[in-house]
């Protein structure tokens, strides 16, 4: 067994102690370079979530947090792993390898799931994850959510070597281009979120987790029909770069989402949900919104 095998295996499975964060964060660092330079990064972990099988890139951002630590969102997690119940119905849109979609289907055996990825590439790393696994209550859609159905350009940082020094990001792709996201990947189908939802048959939607580099409102947009009929809680990347890309701040989004009825938290590092001002949201971070009949 490789060095960096043996070495992971431990770290994932000791990740929530902070001295072996730590070291597995001075692990990833070492390693970094060395991956990059490996004619073959890829590996399948088998303890992913405890039990589960994930293909991923360790010379990549979002693959090497999760090979090292075990998760690249776990504070989200460690909410969800309290949050979810086997019955519920569970919208994971902007997927990109399968984080989260695999973490709810674990767990929504009597529910299901609902996927969302755009990204060619990535879509098929998420479809490999999820075959991996064995996956029958995830429906997986190549699209991007929007407010309206048409076609779009898909863009991402540059390939290698004019990227980040350290990591190429998969997390990247975006409907909108900046100085980071130049590299149009593809043309992309954009659908909204309503009518997908309607053709899958499910007849409840608990919770929606969007993190779509600035298309978040569009994607909202296009699921109010699901929001106000079913009232789920919403999990949304808030990031003021890339709202200001998309041509709206995160002032609007809130705005938005009053208007729908509902409350923002901030997650601790301890999984809870605290409440926090409008004032004090950072320019970066993931919130959780509840409706107020069911708001902590």
């Amino acid at each position: 067994m490789e060095l960096d095998r043996y070495l992971s295996s431990l770290t994932r499975r000791t990740a929530s102690r902070k001295v072996l964060w730590r070291l597995a964060g001075f692990l990833r660092g070492l390693y970094s370079q060395q991956m990059r330079k490996r004619p073959n990064a890829w590996i399948t972990i088998e303890d992913f979530d405890g039990d589960l099988r994930f293909n991923l890139d360790r010379s990549a951002y979002i693959g090497s947090l999760i090979y090292w630590h075990g998760w690249h969102h776990h504070k989200e997690l460690k909410f969800l792993r309290r949050w979810l119940r086997p019955e519920m119905v569970f919208a994971d849109v902007g997927a990109n390898q399968g984080e989260f979609t695999l973490f709810a289907a674990k767990r929504l055996r009597a529910g299901g799931v609902l996927a969302f990825e755009p990204s060619p590439s990535i879509f098929q790393q998420l479809k490999r994850n999820i075959e991996l696994n064995g996956c029958e209550n995830v429906l997986l859609h190549e699209v991007a959510l929007g407010a309206a159905a048409q076609t779009a350009e898909l863009f991402t940082e540059p390939p290698y070597p004019a990227s980040i020094p350290d990591h190429l990001n998969e997390g990247m792709s975006s409907l909108f281009p900046s100085e980071d996201r130049p590299h149009r990947v593809a043309i992309v189908e954009v659908k909204t979120f309503d009518e997908l939802f309607k053709q899958s048959g499910f007849q409840r939607l608990d919770a929606i987790k969007i993190d779509v580099e600035g298309a978040e409102m569009a994607a909202l947009r296009g699921a109010s029909n699901a929001i106000r009929e079913c009232r789920p809680l919403i999990i949304v990347e808030v990031s003021e770069v890339n709202f200001a890309a998309a041509g709206y701040t995160s002032a609007d989004l809130l705005n938005f989402l009053q208007s729908l009825g509902y409350e923002v938290y901030r997650i601790s590092d301890s999984g809870n949900l605290t409440t926090v001002a409008r004032d004090h949201i950072p320019a970066q971070c993931n919130l959780v919104c509840q409706h107020s009949s069911q708001a902590i």
